[in-house]
């Protein structure tokens, strides 16, 4: 069998009057004062590159000639079958650089080889560490069009003057470990204790002295000490709540008041009224654990069909160690809602709303699916709208205006035939086995991973892990990755391991990482990461590393793929390659949910305003938003209204914000105004017509007793 990657052999017959030029690799170095070593290398090499048979003596010269501010690792010389030498620059050892200085170093050959007098100068800046250095916004404004995907721009935080430093440009501060303390009366020694630390916590290599910066928005301590004969009651977080027909759980919350966590247990007990086995299940017995403020209840609505009519059950909470409880605030009021009709008229109306006759059903595999559907005419609120975001199951949906209702469902199914999406499958990797010494050769590779877009971890099949012992020749290793749907994804990798007679070994990277994992930032926009970088073996003499990534780097929200390339003398000898996936678990937070308020009317129905929600993510990016209810067009009726506002990200985490309109009559009369009038007139009118009626009678009567009739 032959090799095919190594079957072929290329002859270069080299044209020795081919002029060959030296120089320097680079014509810029610069050099910082802070530096460990303050030197830094380059390198002189032939030009074009090819290996001569012959050695070549260099020489240096200096302008200005000033030997006792820097030096130059000279005499030197390219020895024989090589391209470069490396040529080792500096200032001499304790030497204050001030200012900044600046020498140039030229380039001569003591053996008579032929010089690139284009290439043939290095210039050196002595780097004054002294100069002042500030940071500074690279661009003084910036212009963002609504039409742009993302609706936001770039800039960047710069060093100025723009001189590379060998330090981070970081403020340190010193600050409070906690910005709250809570001391309870009861408590053995009436005591807490906090801290004051650096921050960033990063350890400096020098000392917080005093005149240190302190962190203004972190530099104070508030204490509060808690008199424990302050009256402490069970009570409900809220006493009432409506629940949408097609929820199936839901949760409440039982707290203390006032709000401070406790150094005991409080247990409570639960009584529904009137019983109401047939319509949802509740624990009976719970406690607000200790240094606890809330604790939470699960309560399952127990029917699976939707309701014929609204039903409305309450729940009373006591405590069963006779801890006092609030009379007014032990009762949840919970109302389960009847939604389920086609159209109900509530009164006059010039426009009856249609809404579709059938369920919209759609067969998905994402966990919020969009769906569209043509709306009716003549709406003023409705509980969805057509392009929003639908859970998987049945939601049902409600049109209506000022006397006219309709309602249908939206059926998402669950439906997957799409097989998992592989990442980070490396195709091929090879391996070399010097002089045939061994029969079998230890290699290692990036291992690929799956995802499925149900969300069910997939199951992994593999023929050999990442880090085996294979003959030579080519193996090929099999990855197969099947969802819980039975959906099949496959990733082969050709692993070719070859036979050289050398007894030089190409350098090559050891311990490549496999793709990993990490959680992202719970409030900044990017995560940073750390990995153990590979290693590299063999010859490793003028061998160069580049790579897309660094240890420590900060990276953005989903996959970025890490590459290192090894290269020797400008050729590719080998290549690592990962990905790192930053998932996000973080719902998006909430700023501004309103507080329930109590509206009034004298009609039974009205409008209401608040000021709207809105949300950030640590992703940065737009998040998807539902609700249930619009300022100044929803139509609320008397009752309690609840009104429910949903944010979803890209990554399936979601925030809630909910609260109450309620709508009651105060201050009406009992009969309207415009009633009294009408009332008013009529009266006046019907005395009016009794006296023309009986003046008309008595002049029937004098002229019945004239004769006249």
């Amino acid at each position: 069998m032959v090799n095919e990657s190594a079957n072929s052999l290329t002859v270069t017959l080299i044209d020795d009057d081919i002029p060959v030029y030296i120089q320097f690799q680079d014509s810029v170095l610069t050099i910082y004062e802070a530096e460990s070593d303050s030197s830094t290398e380059t390198a002189v090499c032939i030009n074009p590159p090819i290996p001569q048979t012959y050695e070549i003596m260099l020489a240096f010269q200096t302008e200005p000639e000033d030997s006792s501010q820097h030096w130059v690792s000279t005499p030197s010389r390219i020895y024989s079958n090589r391209i470069c030498s490396r040529v080792r620059v500096g200032p001499r050892h304790d030497t204050v650089i001030e200012p900044t200085q600046t020498f140039v170093v030229t380039l001569v050959s003591s053996t008579g080889a032929m010089v690139n007098e284009s290439a043939n100068s290095l210039t050196v800046t002595l780097i004054d560490d002294d100069i002042p250095v500030y940071i500074q916004f690279q661009d003084s404004d910036l212009t963002i069009y609504e039409a742009e995907s993302d609706s936001s721009a770039e800039t960047a935080v710069c060093i100025n003057p723009p001189i590379p430093q060998t330090y981070e440009i970081m403020l340190v501060y010193i600050q409070f470990q906690d910005s709250v303390l809570t001391i309870y009366e009861a408590e053995s020694d009436s005591s807490a204790e906090t801290a004051v630390c650096i921050n960033p916590p990063i350890p400096q290599t020098y000392e917080i002295m005093l005149g240190a910066m302190v962190n203004e928005s972190a530099n104070s301590l508030t204490v509060t000490l808690i008199d424990d004969d302050t009256p402490v009651v069970l009570q409900f977080k809220d006493t009432s709540v409506t629940v949408p027909e097609g929820i199936r759980e839901f949760y409440a919350s039982i707290c203390l008041s006032p709000a401070f966590p406790r150094v005991f247990s409080v247990p409570f007990e639960l009584r529904a009224s009137p019983s109401a086995t047939d319509d949802l299940r509740v624990a009976q017995y719970g406690a607000v654990e200790e240094k606890s403020v809330c604790a939470e209840i699960k309560i399952t609505i127990l029917d699976d069909e939707f309701r014929e009519s609204t039903e409305t059950v309450n729940l009373t909470v006591s405590s069963t160690n006779e801890f006092p409880v609030d009379s007014k605030m032990n009762t949840l009021v919970i109302t389960i809602m009847d939604n389920d009709f086609s159209g109900q008229r509530l009164g006059d109306s010039s426009e009856i709303i249609t809404c579709p006759t059938r369920s919209i059903i759609v067969a998905e595999t994402k966990l919020f699916t969009q769906v569209v559907w043509t709306e009716p005419n003549g709406i003023n609120f409705s509980s969805k709208r057509s392009g929003d975001y639908f859970p998987v199951g049945t939601t049902r949906v409600l049109y209506g205006n000022q006397g006219f209702l309709c309602s249908f469902n939206v059926i998402v199914e669950e439906m997957d035939t799409i097989a998992p999406t592989v990442y980070n499958c490396p195709i091929e990797t090879q391996a070399k086995s010097v002089n045939n010494s061994q029969d079998s050769v230890g290699i290692f590779w990036s291992e690929p991973f799956a995802e499925d877009e149900s969300c069910v971890p997939v199951r992994l099949q593999s023929s050999h892990n990442k880090s085996s012992v294979l003959p030579a020749g080519v193996t090929k290793v099999f990855y197969n990755f099947t969802d819980a749907f039975g959906n099949l994804a496959q990733c082969i990798v050709t692993v070719n391991i070859s036979v050289i007679q050398s007894q030089h070994v190409d350098p090559f990277f050891y311990n490549c990482p496999s793709p990993f994992r990490v959680s992202a930032s719970l409030t900044e926009y990017l995560t940073r990461v750390t990995w153990r970088e590979p290693e590299v073996h063999g010859d490793v003499a003028d061998s160069i590393i580049t790579q897309t990534h660094y240890s420590g780097d900060y990276f953005q929200v989903g996959i970025t793929n890490v590459t290192y390339r090894l290269s020797t003398q400008g050729v590719p000898s080998d290549f690592c390659g990962f990905s790192i996936y930053v998932y996000d678990k973080t719902k998006p937070f909430i700023f501004d949910c309103p507080e329930s308020k109590k509206v009034k009317s004298c009609r039974g129905k009205r409008t209401a305003q608040w000021y709207e929600p809105y949300v950030r993510d640590n992703s940065n990016r737009p998040t998807r938003n539902t609700q249930t209810h619009y300022p100044g067009k929803t139509i609320f009726r008397f009752g309690t209204n609840k009104v429910v506002y949903t944010f979803l990200d890209d990554y399936g985490n979601s925030a809630v914000c909910s609260f109450n309109i309620t709508l009651h009559r105060d201050g009406c009369s009992a009969m309207a105004p415009w009633t009294v009038l009408w009332i008013i007139v009529v009266a006046l009118l019907l005395v009016v017509a009794r006296n023309i009626m009986s003046i008309r009678c008595n002049v029937l009567q004098k002229n019945e007793e004239n004769g006249n009739i």
